[in-house]
């Protein structure tokens, strides 16, 4: 978790709008991809199917859950 906190400004870029919310998953994507390819030893292509897919639900969530 600790790698992942190093990664907090990336949150920032939600604060741009209309694109902020795709912005950060991207970023977040790269992040959390270099974590998984790091910190656990999981392939990079593999690390990124996992950070992506992620990212991608969350950002399906975020536009189709009414707040």
């Amino acid at each position: 978790m600790h790698p992942l906190r190093l990664g907090w400004f990336v949150n920032g870029l939600i604060l741009i709008p209309v694109v902020g919310a795709l912005a950060s998953a991207m970023a977040w994507t790269a992040v959390l991809m270099m974590v998984l390819e790091e910190v656990d030893g999981i392939g990079r292509l593999k690390a990124f199917l996992i950070s992506a897919g992620m990212n991608a639900i969350f950002l399906v969530l975020l536009y189709t859950v009414p707040h």
